[in-house]
């Protein structure tokens, strides 16, 4: 009796299985506006420079860089912040990728980088409890990509 149960049961789940819809993985609004906030285009420097640039501004943001990977162009680091009343500690993380710009024809152009940097923080509170968000503010993208842009001239200038 239990045996056929179960396979009614089991019968039963797979005829309400969902289908997946077409667009799942279709880049919504949200997102493109997110990639644009987070990506800019140096011109005139190359990988090895723009990386370098980038973790002059990041250490000088107060981040401590965990992972550096020059061939394929990410830097990864974390920086804490003590909490107030309601939290004990925040953790803000960051990701930046360095990826070349290519033409029509597929070449990678000749000292044309893009830059995307992605800022999350989890926040543990004295309850036990803790959130974990993206960082979405366009004024941090532009303060950083700001930043970047005068280490880039700097870099450049090899002052």
């Amino acid at each position: 009796m239990r045996k056929t149960a179960a396979l009614l049961l089991a019968v039963c789940l797979t005829g309400c299985a969902l289908e997946t819809p077409a667009d799942l993985f279709a880049p919504t609004e949200d997102m493109l506006q997110a990639r644009q906030r987070e990506t800019r285009r140096y011109e005139g420097i190359s990988e090895p420079e723009l990386l370098s640039a980038s973790v002059a501004v990041l250490q000088d943001m107060g981040f401590v860089l965990s992972e550096t990977d020059t061939k394929l162009g990410v830097l990864t680091g974390t920086k804490n912040r003590t909490g107030n009343v309601f939290q004990t500690n925040q953790t803000i993380s960051v990701t930046l990728v360095v990826r070349p710009v290519f033409d029509s024809q597929g070449q990678p152009l000749p000292k044309s980088h893009q830059v995307r940097v992605n800022f999350n923080r989890v926040i543990l509170y004295t309850n036990g409890k803790s959130k974990a968000e993206n960082l979405n503010s366009p004024e941090l993208f532009t303060e950083f990509h700001d930043k970047l842009s005068k280490s880039v001239f700097i870099e450049g200038q090899k002052l």
